[in-house]
């Protein structure tokens, strides 16, 4: 085992929240905006009701910073793929993620209307 963790970083708290979101609207979001929003407020809505439920408070402004460390999120993803696949060859899926993950990256697009 050469690598202990895979990523360690320390951040805002709302980009802990954005990985979890990312990762989910591309596992049960399919490629639909319609499927990613609905998907985006059933999280949002557990989130921070498991969140709060003990009393504790959500940072103020969180929601605002979603759509930045989305995209953050995504960057980092794309880039990762590059370094770290060998994409001579890739298959449908690999193709058609990295054709929509640069042309949101390029154009400025999120992966859902909310941002």
């Amino acid at each position: 085992m050469d690598r202990l963790l895979d990523e360690c970083q320390y951040s805002w708290y709302a980009e802990d929240i954005a990985i979890q979101l990312y990762y989910l609207l591309y596992v049960f979001g399919e490629d639909s905006k319609s499927e990613r929003k609905v998907q985006y407020e059933l999280f949002i809505k557990h989130f921070e009701q498991g969140y709060t439920e003990d009393g504790r408070h959500m940072p103020e402004g969180w929601k605002d910073q979603l759509g930045l460390f989305l995209r953050l999120r995504e960057i980092i993803v794309f880039v990762g793929m590059h370094q770290s696949w060998d994409l001579s060859q890739p298959d449908d899926w690999t193709r058609d993620f990295l054709r929509d993950s640069r042309m949101r990256i390029t154009k400025g697009v999120s992966l859902i209307d909310e941002f």
